[in-house]
């Protein structure tokens, strides 16, 4: 079983790394035989459980302000090329995405299209921010798995 990942900055990663292993506990104890393979925007903690990197979350994170966030359109546009290489060369059973709703919706969009089944962990908070970005998440993600009560 191959996912992909998405965890593009070091909260996102921590969470991703503890859903994996758990994931990768779960499927040892119903076939002993059986691996999961992760790929994607992962950094090292994923790395340690054995991801493969198409983009490190090092190259992709952003702290600043909006300037910022312009200047990681081309590696952003790099990683959509990334995945949409891959994926139309793979068959991919899922997708776990963390957090980052600006890159985590368009991906959700472009694995929906190659019909990967897509999880969406920490969703962005569209009670806050965006509530335009429920219609994606509607139609692109399979489910949602929030860790607030709202």
């Amino acid at each position: 079983m191959e996912i992909f990942v998405s965890a593009g900055d070091a909260s996102s990663e921590m969470h991703a790394a503890q859903a994996v292993s758990e994931l990768q506990k779960l499927l040892k104890e119903k076939n002993p035989e059986s691996s999961l393979k992760v790929f994607g925007l992962v950094g090292d903690k994923l790395q340690d459980l054995g991801a493969k990197p198409l983009m490190h979350t090092k190259e992709f994170s952003v702290g600043g302000g909006p300037l910022e966030v312009i200047g990681k359109l081309p590696k952003r546009m790099k990683l959509e090329n990334l995945l949409e290489d891959y994926l139309s060369q793979n068959k991919v059973s899922g997708a776990l995405l963390v957090d980052n709703g600006e890159i985590n919706l368009r991906l959700a969009s472009l694995l929906n299209f190659f019909n990967v089944p897509v999880i969406y962990y920490i969703p962005p908070k569209v009670w806050v921010w965006r509530q335009s970005r429920l219609i994606p998440m509607a139609y692109h993600v399979k489910k949602v798995l929030g860790i607030l009560p709202f």
